[in-house]
């Protein structure tokens, strides 16, 4: 009893274009890859071969296919043409193993044997002992055919593809594409007659003409050229009152030189040493003492307790507030200090020694209140809280307190960098 194979296949011509139509197949069944000596033939006349050279044809119904043709060792298996002139392989071999057609004889020689042991069993034919195999093969041409013809994943990513495409055309589009119309947008801006070469100059104009620059611009800049004629008039009404303070100045020496001829001073200065009463020595609001000399004395007494330094800073700053130096910008100021970093002092009302410019005290050295966070104890080393507060704890010193504070929050006077 014999078997059969299904078997596909695809076939070409000698130009590498595929072959289509019907032709006249011969399968050989071989020992070995090459060589001579077929151990089994079949032909098959009008083979429909589809326009991309695929075949299909079931072998072993014609002459039938025996399990003690293949061995361990596979079968080789040549395809043919026959042209009419003669038969030649079209192809390499291809190896065939026979499992299907040895599985079939085995299962035919076991329902023999049952049936001479049992009756008649119904097993299932040779053709169908690889039916899903045959089914998977199916299905996978039909894909491949799909794909082929514009089908499968490869439809949707061309169609992205002309998308983005699109996209970037309109982009680049040497007419109406968005990044032709950037750079208009930035060419008025930034090129030779863009807006910024304009003011530009402007500015140089006004730098090289002043006054009467300002008025050749049109007819819009005359508010502007009277606002400055204005100031050029107070100017000179300012200038004209330094004068005659100038002259009363110089009157006023004229008569203190002849107030201090008469009471026997000499140059501005008092012969002798200067001796104080107990009452000390007031100078009125607005003068001062300058002393060229060393000054010795006992206890120094000030309405304040701090050396300060004059800053700028924000309005909401207030006297109590922990500051430090402002590094993230060009010119100098300060900002309440954050948690963990390096106090410069704590802002006061006024210093009783004050130096530099600016707004706000900040005493750096002496007795200072400030505003504490937490509960603070005489000699607790003080550091910065965050948000302009003090705390007991670890960070950059800021002082020893020499009061103590138990609520959530209050003042206690520090000792400025005390160690």
């Amino acid at each position: 009893m014999g078997q059969a194979i299904e078997f596909h296949g695809r076939i070409g011509r000698g130009d590498g274009r595929l072959s289509a139509g019907r032709l006249d197949l011969v399968f050989r069944l071989f020992p070995g890859r090459d060589g001579d000596g077929a151990i089994w033939e079949e032909s098959h006349a009008g083979v429909p071969v589809a326009p991309t050279g695929a075949f299909h044809v079931v072998l072993g119904l014609r002459h039938p296919l025996h399990a003690e043709i293949f061995g361990e060792a596979p079968r080789w298996l040549g395809v043919c043409i026959n042209d009419g002139q003669g038969v030649s392989e079209a192809s390499e071999r291809v190896p065939v193993l026979g499992t299907q057609v040895q599985l079939a004889e085995a299962v035919a020689q076991l329902a023999e044997r049952l049936e001479r042991l049992d009756g008649p069993v119904s097993l299932p034919a040779a053709e169908k002992v690889d039916a899903e195999a045959r089914r998977r093969v199916i299905k996978l041409h039909r894909r491949l055919r799909a794909i082929e013809r514009g089908g499968g994943i490869f439809g949707p990513l061309a169609a992205r593809v002309s998308t983005h495409e699109a996209r970037l055309t309109r982009l680049d589009d040497d007419e109406h594409g968005r990044v032709v119309r950037i750079e208009d947008e930035l060419e008025d801006i930034v090129g030779p007659d863009g807006d910024i070469i304009d003011l530009i100059e402007r500015v140089e104009a006004l730098e090289r003409g002043g006054v009467g620059a300002v008025a050749a611009e049109g007819p819009g800049a005359t508010a502007a050229a009277a606002r400055a004629d204005d100031a050029h008039q107070r100017l000179k009404q300012a200038e004209a009152t330094i004068a005659a303070l100038g002259t009363q100045v110089a009157t006023l020496q004229v008569a203190l030189e002849s107030i201090a001829a008469k009471v026997e001073l000499a140059s501005g200065t008092v012969p002798g040493p200067l001796t104080a009463a107990k009452g000390g020595i007031h100078v009125a609001e607005g003068g001062g003492v300058v002393v060229t000399g060393a000054v010795r004395g006992g206890r120094s007494v000030g309405h304040e307790k701090v050396v300060a330094l004059l800053a700028s800073g924000a309005d909401t700053i207030q006297p109590g507030d922990v500051v430090a130096v402002e590094t993230r910008k060009k010119l100098a100021s300060i900002h309440r200090a954050r948690p963990g970093e390096q106090p410069l002092g704590v802002v006061v009302k006024q210093g009783g020694l004050e130096v530099g410019e600016g707004t706000v005290a900040v005493a750096v050295a002496g007795l200072a209140p400030v505003r504490v966070r937490g509960a603070v104890r005489p000699g607790d080393r003080l550091a910065s809280a965050g948000d302009g507060f003090a705390h007991a704890g670890e960070g950059p010193v800021l002082g020893r307190a020499l009061g103590a504070s138990a609520g959530d929050s209050g003042t206690v006077d520090v000792l400025l960098f005390a160690p």
